[in-house]
């Protein structure tokens, strides 16, 4: 007869003090009762979620402020309004007609990301055309 696994919370040690942090799981899982198995296979998950968003975020700052890429065409904000906090969308694949560069493009609202994607549309149909390339 098979031996009842008992589970344990999964829980972060406190780091020691040769290292950062440290981390320990003691689980049977081969063992455990299923649905103990998944409260703590979802405690471990809502962890490393948590770890992943932590890191990406320290890896990646955010510019506290921007200048929108549409300010100042039609139907979209003031031209060089400076604004604060984390742009409502993000384009890193736009390439400056000037200069041939991927160049980040930043939108502060949902005004400007339709007005951007306009202007992508344009850009591509404009490219496709043989008479405005030469």
């Amino acid at each position: 007869m098979p031996r009842a696994a008992t589970a344990k919370k999964v829980q972060v040690m406190p780091p020691p003090v040769e290292r950062i942090a440290s981390i320990r799981v003691d689980v049977d899982w081969a063992n455990v009762p299923i649905a103990e198995g998944r409260l703590l296979y979802s405690q471990l998950k809502g962890e490393f979620e948590k770890a992943g968003k932590l890191m990406n975020i320290r890896e990646n700052p955010q510019d506290d402020k921007y200048v929108c890429f549409m300010n100042g065409k039609q139907g979209c904000c003031k031209a060089n309004v400076v604004h604060d906090g984390i742009p409502r969308f993000t384009d890193n694949s736009h390439t400056d007609k000037k200069t041939g560069l991927i160049q980040v493009v930043k939108i502060c609202s949902e005004l400007c990301y339709h007005r951007y994607n306009e202007y992508r549309i344009k850009e591509r149909s404009d490219r496709m055309r043989p008479d405005l390339n030469g």
